[in-house]
């Protein structure tokens, strides 16, 4: 996983790339793997909308790294 300092974390919610304050950004589809596998250590209460995010972000992104079987509905 990328290091990314608190101002860049800052600047990708301004630009509302993070799920949530400034937790999980995602600039780029690498980004988007490392959300996509970190889901599980997100707080329960905040899965739903990380995963909104999550697929939000693929789709803008154009991304073709696969979703969780159990995302689909």
């Amino acid at each position: 996983m990328a290091e990314i300092s608190e101002s860049e974390r800052e600047r990708l919610e301004a630009k509302g790339e993070t799920a949530y304050g400034t937790s999980y950004p995602i600039r780029n589809c690498e980004d988007l793997h490392n959300a996509i596998q970190a889901y599980g250590r997100a707080p329960e209460h905040e899965r739903a909308r990380l995963r909104a995010f999550i697929i939000r972000r693929k789709h803008e992104l154009g991304c073709d790294e696969p979703l969780p079987e159990s995302w689909h509905v």
